[in-house]
């Protein structure tokens, strides 16, 4: 689709997204949480719900991080990792709207330049 947040979201709440958190030990215990999966519920009927997750809910970084192969609490890739799982680091959209989602440029560590002051408040 043309919104990669609407992309990310659907990533999430899928099967294998869903089936990659229950399998993580990093989140496995978050699907036990009702709360947990209440927040997937809604985020898959309004894929725009994610943003605000990631702003109020560390669960969700983590399983983000989880479900797009990347670790995005240390910049460590997550041992024990499938090489499948990284195939979205090749994909620069998923990077530029995670960063957007985050508050952070993944792609370079640097501050995205030129950004609306407005884009930099969830930081």
């Amino acid at each position: 689709g043309s919104d990669p947040f609407a992309d990310i979201a659907n990533r999430f709440t899928g099967p294998e997204g869903i089936a990659k958190l229950a399998s993580s030990p990093m989140t496995s215990a978050f699907m036990k949480q009702p709360d947990f999966l209440a927040k997937l519920e809604m985020i898959k009927a309004n894929p725009a719900m994610l943003q605000m997750h990631l702003q109020s809910d560390e669960r969700f970084k983590a399983a983000l991080g989880v479900v797009l192969g990347i670790d995005i609490r240390g910049g460590e890739p997550p041992s024990g990792g499938n090489p499948d799982d990284m195939k979205v680091s090749d994909d620069e959209r998923f990077k530029a709207a995670l960063g957007v989602v985050l508050g952070i440029d993944i792609r370079g560590g640097e501050p995205p330049s030129g950004g609306n002051p407005d884009d930099m408040k969830v930081s």
